[in-house]
């Protein structure tokens, strides 16, 4: 083979997504790795075959029955899972369960139930698609003949068996198994085999019971009948019962292990009590593992989270774990794995396109000097700098057309970011697959539309099918670019063979084909037994041509599940690249057979589109209405109606971005068809209608009619997320009449001023030809929602014209619900009286707390950020400033004013290496503080170092409290300098004589005191990076960069990642010392103009509703003397259920977002209904991303949040670190390293 033809491929589109595809998501772990190279990490993979087989061989009791794999982000971790998964299978030799510990869960034991079934429910092997492991478990225990008789296993399969004959069987057959010599001496849950017998009817509505059952979920009084031979699931140890029957009948059928493993573990830093979680986690798999003696746990953690939560596991758990290990997965690759690593995947490459591999050395991409280059980077780099290296050599592998239709480049951070919203949204969305078959044909119709997402050049229409009865059926014509497209009639026949439905059901499709290629889908098996007249019938069937598929349960939810969050997300930035990159769709096996995708590819070798600019994807329009003919497009549903399921209808994709235009300009007066009910809330959320002039929209309001749609354009952000237009207040408020009441309402501004009784909005009903004045510099988009880019084409009017505000001392907060150019805003002053922004996950708090800081900062009013999560860095990372390829320049212009404005600082207490700040148990200058203010410090540090050291409410604890107080009272009061924990260890040591004689009542003998010594000094050890690892002092002025910190014509931007502290109780007592700071900051330096805001994300922790933390009372003082002071607190939460609302009085503004906990409800209820009248249950659950009530002093204001010129995303931790230590001064640096050399 020629040179020319490698490099020519190595070019190719194809050998982009093969050198780019450096990330293995969790839809990965179950596909096995055409990539996979397996002298990588060899060590783990011989440890993990070795214990496999030796359990295989054996009698199931072995001594290793966990692996702790560990290694830095980037070692190939979730890689090594996928690998041993197809091992697993592949070999026959287990079942493999898989969890991510992404979720926020309360009990571990049921999550793991819950993954282990789902990952039954996913196909054993990829060449068998349609088995699940589920099914193959079934299978293997029905069909072994010294279990369960043949003519038993017939009836089961065949006879037209009524409800509770069938129980009756089940109910003999699994008693027959349970007794046999094999099953005799094992301890099993006899429902579970009646369970898997179940599966044996290939009946889908039992299928659907079985599998809630399996779930651990009680299932209702109809859903019994159809199962009846199943017992109730009660119990509390309930979960660990299914999960043990599970791994008993695979041992005892097939011999075969339950390996389970968990993984992203250290996400549960994300959580509060993060020890206390992973604790409770490493406790239910070794229950697992107890329990089921043929089982084998593998955990995958990273290095830092395990050795720190470590220390907080019982000595007998760390033993199990680390019985075998832990292993470790070394990050940096050597120069042969990297060789190795590029041979695959130029292998691959050739494969795909049918050319031999013969002169794969003689690449360049294989030169020894390169690959001596690469060593000691990690895979993910490694890939990284391969495909940089393959792009200068050979072209960055896109097709010139789609390149210059591309709408623009999408990062990969940016995809990145989609993927990993995507797995959270899989784990919380709990999609239930309707039995009613037209609810189905709805399902595949939906994900068929979106399917041309995921590949541009793939062509997909479907239209109902008029006549036929009692038959749930569409036409399909699929086609990709030069190969003629296919016509094809689908059918769903989920009756049960059993009784002659399911023939009759085949008996009309017969009769129904109208010549067409046509194919039968069917959620579970078609009926096994050829003989019989079902499936003579089928055989006569595919005789004719005809086809069947079996659409597994796990697909039908993924479909459903896409769906979900493409009308959630499909706004975000990246998301058509991350469709075209995921290809979730297009990896369900069914859905590539439907659209014929293993055809296209055969004759052009297509596989996944990497991350590449492409042709732009076509937008959504409203639907049409169903033409009244055989071939109508198939109408939109009204789910509630037809399928009884809350279940939104399919979407249609629309022209292109020049046909919408072209149109427009055209007929700008285009009617709208009239809609009702839910399809027409559907299709004004799809693509909500603009707003008109007033007297048009009131007009328009009068006759019923629908306002006249802007068509969307992709270069021109004004899609309204209220669903209503003018009318969205109603919407959200509950009816026309609350929209009338918000007609006149008062801006903010007007509120909290004093001519309110004038004030009255001034409306700007100036409408351009294109869009609406949008909220936003150029972005009508709900907060919480990524800006997609945008193009240099405008309206007539500036879409700015609203933004920044006109009045100097104004800050914006959005717009009045359901207007375009209403303005909610009020005077900067008001922050003095602090604000907080309440609203669930998912509900645009940050956002819109985001947009109100970059506003004070614009205002020259420094900010400092406590930061949990890491998302607030941010403003740090210089990625995310410069303006996206086609953007719109204002708004590009604007984050550039704000870039310039501000001078961004992030530290990092607990982290040496970032910019730490110095902690003081007192601050210097303690000794010239009055009596009161002395005792009030010591009493607050006290506090916090009993919580750091768990002391309780015992007797002895308080008094060692106590003594911690007067010993921290005694040192401030002859302190010279500050005091530090060392000092305090020594003060103790040394007997001091009034510490002694005052502490003699509460430690007459001394031993307390001891105690507490080496307590304290265990603290130091456990946090000397917390207590010793030097840093820039904790001050204020620093902070808000006053005084010598000051740059010149900059604002003081301050970001505190409290992440690397460590366990909560360590955040709690950096974050009162912070407090403690901050009200002497407050007591120094009165003002009466707002001089600074601080804003604490996830303010629950600091002020609880049912726990007094060291940092509450300080707070609380905070919130009551920093307006003095002008100092803003802004409180923000995902958790109102948990804020202790008691300190309301002293918060003036309260943005409150969608909130659905009842906790919170109630709590919300109680604190302001009396006084504004509203409901929370019925106002708050079901307002949209973006969507506020402003509560000001008892007047309330639905209200469109606008959005932050950055959109704050999750920094890693380590990318946190460089850019902290990025914000120190050179000065400061070198300050730092003599404290860091010296000590």
């Amino acid at each position: 083979m020629a040179m020319g033809v490698v490099e020519e491929l190595l070019g190719s589109d194809q050998a982009s997504w093969v050198f780019d595809h450096n990330i293995t998501w969790e839809d990965d772990i179950w596909k096995a790795d055409p990539l996979d190279v397996e002298q990588v990490h060899e060590a783990a993979r011989t440890k993990f075959i070795s214990v496999l087989n030796s359990l295989s061989s054996g009698n199931g009791a072995v001594q290793t029955r966990m692996l702790m794999f560990h290694g830095q982000s980037g070692a190939g971790k979730t890689h090594l899972v996928r690998a041993l998964r197809s091992y697993c299978h592949g070999s026959k030799a287990g079942y493999f369960g898989y969890a991510q510990m992404t979720p926020d869960v309360g009990n571990y034991a049921d999550y793991y139930l819950r993954r282990l079934v789902n990952s039954l429910e996913k196909p054993h092997c990829s060449a068998q698609a349609s088995e699940n492991s589920l099914l193959r478990l079934s299978n293997a225990l029905a069909s072994d003949a010294e279990l369960v008789p043949a003519a038993d296993l017939e009836n089961l399969r065949e006879a037209p068996l009524e409800a509770d004959d069938l129980a009756r069987l089940i109910i003999d057959m699994a008693d027959g198994v349970v007794s046999s010599p094999r099953f005799a001496d094992q301890d099993l849950d006899i429902n579970i085999v009646r369970a898997l017998l179940y599966l044996q009817r290939n009946d889908p509505r039992i299928d659907q019971r079985v599998r809630q059952y399996l779930y651990g979920r009680q299932l209702n009084e109809l859903s019994v009948s159809s199962v009846a031979a199943l017992d109730p699931n009660d119990g509390q140890d309930r979960a660990f019962e299914i999960i043990e029957s599970l791994g008993r009948v695979m041992w005892t059928t097939e011999r075969a292990a339950l390996v389970f493993c968990i993984d992203q573990v250290e996400d549960l830093r994300f959580f509060d009590n993060a020890e206390e979680r992973f604790q409770k986690a490493i406790r239910d798999l070794i229950q697992i593992a107890n329990r089921v003696p043929s089982s084998i746990i593998l955990i995958s953690c990273l290095d830092d989270f395990y050795f720190q939560m470590r220390d907080y596991l019982p000595q007998s758990f760390v033993d199990r774990i680390e019985k075998a290990g832990p292993i470790l997965l070394r990050e940096s690759r050597t120069a042969a794995e990297a060789r190795q690593i590029i041979e695959k995947r130029i292998a691959y490459v050739l494969e795909k396109a049918g050319e031999a591999s013969e002169n794969i050395n003689e690449s360049s991409l294989l030169d020894e000097d390169f690959c001596n280059e690469l060593a000691g980077l990690s895979t993910r780099r490694l890939l990284e700098a391969v495909e940089t290296r393959r792009k200068e050599l050979f072209g960055g592998g896109l097709d010139k057309e789609s390149a210059a239709s591309a709408i623009a480049q999408v990062s990969q951070e940016v995809v990145n970011g989609v993927q990993q919203r995507w797995e959270r949204f899989v784990l919380d969305h709990q999609a239930e697959v309707p039995a009613e078959e037209e609810a189905l044909i709805t399902i595949l119709s939906e994900a068929l539309t979106l399917s041309r997402r995921e590949d541009s050049k793939l062509e997909v229409t479907m239209s109902a099918i008029v006549g036929l009865e009692k038959l749930s059926a569409i036409d399909l014509s699929a086609g990709r670019e030069n190969n003629p497209a296919v016509e094809t009639r689908l059918f769903i026949c989920n009756k049960r063979s059993q009784g002659g439905s399911l023939k009759r059901q085949i008996d009309k499709v017969i009769a129904s084909t109208a010549g067409k290629n046509s194919i039968i889908l069917r959620t579970s098996e078609f009926p096994p037994n050829q003989k019989s007249v079902t499936g003579k019938l089928l055989l006569s069937f595919m005789s004719e041509g005809g086809q069947c598929l079996v659409v597994p349960i796990y697909e039908w939810e993924r479909m459903m599940t896409l769906h979900a969050f493409f009308l959630s997300r499909q706004l975000d930035d990246g998301f058509d690249s991350w469709m075209r990159s995921a290809q979730i769709l297009h990896d369900l096996p069914s859905l590539r057979r439907l659209v014929r995708l293993e055809s296209f590819e055969s004759n052009a070798t297509h596989v996944k589109e990497p991350v590449s600019p492409r042709a732009a994807p076509k937008p959504l329009r409203p639907p049409v209405e169903a033409a009244k003919s055989e071939t109508s497009q198939v109408e939109m549903r009204d789910p509630s109606a037809k399928a009884n399921r809350a279940m939104l209808p399919p979407v249609e994709l629309g022209p292109s971005l020049e046909e919408q235009v072209a149109e427009k300009l055209a007929n700008r007066k285009r009617e709208t068809p009239k809609r009702s009910g839910l399809t027409a809330r559907i299709a004004n959320w799809i693509m909500p209608p603009a707003p008109p002039p007033a007297s048009a929209a009131d007009a328009a309001r009068d006759e019923g009619a629908a306002p006249e749609p802007a068509p969307r354009l992709d270069n021109v952000h004004h899609l309204d997320f209220s669903g209503a237009g003018r009318g969205g207040a109603a919407a959200a408020g509950g009816g026309d009449e609350t929209s009338e009441a918000f007609s006149d309402i008062l801006p903010m501004g007007a509120l909290q001023s004093e001519d309110a009784s004038t004030a009255r909005f001034n409306r700007d009903d100036r409408q351009s030809d294109v869009a609406p004045t949008p909220s936003r510099p150029g972005d009508d988009r709900p907060a919480g929602e990524a800006a997609s880019s945008v193009g240099e084409e405008q309206s007539a009017e500036p879409l700015l014209s609203a933004w920044p505000p006109q009045t100097a001392n104004e800050i914006r907060a959005g717009r009045v619900l359901g207007t375009a150019d209403q303005k909610v805003a009020f005077p900067i002053s008001v922050f003095k009286r602090h604000v907080a922004v309440l609203g669930g996950s998912g509900s645009g708090k940050t956002t819109l707390a985001l947009n109100l800081i970059e506003q004070l900062l614009l205002h020259n009013i420094p900010v400092v950020l406590i930061d949990r999560k890491g998302d607030l860095c941010s403003y740090a990372n210089p990625d995310v400033w410069p303006p996206s390829e086609g953007e719109n320049n204002e708004i590009a212009r604007l984050r550039d004013n704000l870039r310039d404005k501000i001078d961004v600082a992030v530290y990092t207490p607990g982290r040496v290496t970032g910019r730490p700040i110095s902690i003081t148990l007192l601050p210097n200058g303690i000794i010239d503080l009055p009596a009161h203010e002395l005792l009030q410090l010591a009493n607050v540090s006290a506090a916090a170092l009993s919580d750091m050291l768990h002391l309780g409410n015992s007797a002895t604890h308080q008094k060692q409290c106590g003594i911690l107080t007067v010993g921290l009272r005694q040192l401030g009061a002859m302190a010279t300098r500050e005091v530090t924990l060392a000092d305090l260890i020594a003060l103790l040591e040394d007997d001091y004589d009034d510490l002694v004689d005052e502490t003699q009542r509460m430690d007459p003998s001394g031993k307390l005191r001891r105690d507490l010594i080496a307590q304290l000094d265990s603290l130091r050890h456990r946090n000397w990076a917390l207590f010793e690892g030097g840093g820039e002092p904790l001050l204020m002025d620093s902070l808000l960069g006053l005084g010598t910190y000051a740059k010149p014509n900059k604002t003081r931007l301050s970001i505190i990642y409290t992440g690397f502290l460590g366990d909560n109780a360590n955040i709690l007592f950096w974050v009162s010392q912070f407090l403690s700071e901050a009200l002497r900051f407050s007591q120094r330096n009165p003002n009466e103009d707002l001089q600074a805001v601080i804003m604490f994300d996830e303010a629950d922790l600091y002020i609880p509703a049912n726990s007094k933390p060291a940092t509450k009372q300080p707070l609380e003082s905070l919130l009551k003397r920093a307006r003095s002071a002008g100092i803003g607190l802004m409180l923000a939460t995902q958790s109102p259920g948990d804020l202790d609302y008691k300190s309301r009085d002293q918060i003036t503004s309260w943005f409150i977002g969608k909130v659905r906990e009842d906790t919170a409800l109630r709590k919300l209820k109680a604190a302001f209904a009396s006084e504004t009248g509203i409901d929370p249950a019925t106002a708050l659950p079901n307002q949209k991303v973006g969507e506020f009530h402003l509560i000001q002093e008892g007047i309330v204001q639905p209200m469109k949040a606008d959005l932050s010129l950055i959109i704050a995303e999750q920094v890693p931790f380590d990318r946190i670190e460089e850019l902290a230590a990025g914000t120190i001064t050179t000065k400061r640096k070198k300050k730092n390293q003599l404290l860091f050399d010296f000590g």
